[in-house]
């Protein structure tokens, strides 16, 4: 008779535990189907807001743009009203390059380290060669297949946004140097300029500048470091552990 009281319960408590078990993996598999689910949706939702701004936002600043310049073109360079169109076309090329960052941040299709290396190349690419100044640019060799979490990814690439445009109006430097690096799930991005380095360029506006540029990548949890150049300039260093 004891021995089949012992099975019972060996039964029960097997049966119970089993229930539990079954349970709990019902439970979690819900939670994984909604976790899915709503990123899912907002990958969709994602995509919606970047074709909308491209379609509708940033078709019609594109417009305002052609306008201005047009305009722009028939008035006399030195008449008051020839200086308030070029500020106009000014503002709304600054208003077409924001929302084109917008709409790539958003987008859903860059969320990878790959894109953001191009997006980096390209903008240090046309800026400096607008601007004339001489750059050199250093990427991996070979770029891990990894996806990046959209608010990393913009982070990053609005410090280095933040970081050009500070060299560009301030620092007067003849030379850039970007260099990313991509070792052992450590990602390091450095830009370095020849210009009037940190004490010289610490004014007002450059030091909101980098205040930006330090809380974004403390948001991201980020190493941001300045310092002076070995030959004069500066040296900026984010560094991101990705992996």
């Amino acid at each position: 008779f004891i021995g089949v009281v012992a099975v019972l319960l060996v039964a029960l408590v097997g049966g119970t535990v089993r229930y539990v078990s079954l349970r709990k993996l019902r439970s979690q598999i819900r939670r994984l189907e909604t976790e899915k689910a709503v990123l899912a949706e907002r990958e969709r939702t994602r995509e919606r807001i970047a074709r909308d701004l491209h379609d509708d936002v940033a078709s019609t600043l594109g417009s305002v743009v052609l306008y201005s310049e047009s305009l722009k073109r028939r008035l006399e360079e030195t008449s008051e009203s020839g200086d308030l169109v070029r500020k106009i076309s000014s503002l709304s090329l600054e208003a077409q390059e924001t929302m084109d960052d917008i709409v790539w941040a958003t987008s859903p299709q860059h969320d990878t380290l790959a894109e953001l290396l191009i997006r980096i190349r390209d903008l240090a690419s046309a800026t400096c060669t607008a601007s004339g100044t001489h750059y050199a640019i250093h990427l991996p060799e070979s770029i891990p297949d990894m996806h990046l979490p959209d608010d990393i990814r913009k982070s990053i690439f609005l410090i280095f946004k933040e970081g050009l445009n500070n060299i560009f109006k301030h620092a007067h430097a003849s030379t850039v140097t970007i260099d990313a690096q991509m070792q052992d799930g450590l990602f390091r991005l450095t830009i370095a300029d020849n210009g009037s380095g940190i004490a010289a360029e610490r004014t007002h506006s450059r030091g909101h500048g980098l205040r930006n540029m330090a809380k974004r990548a403390a948001e991201i949890g980020a190493e941001f470091v300045i310092t002076p150049g070995p030959g004069g300039g500066t040296v900026v260093t984010l560094t991101k552990r990705m992996t």
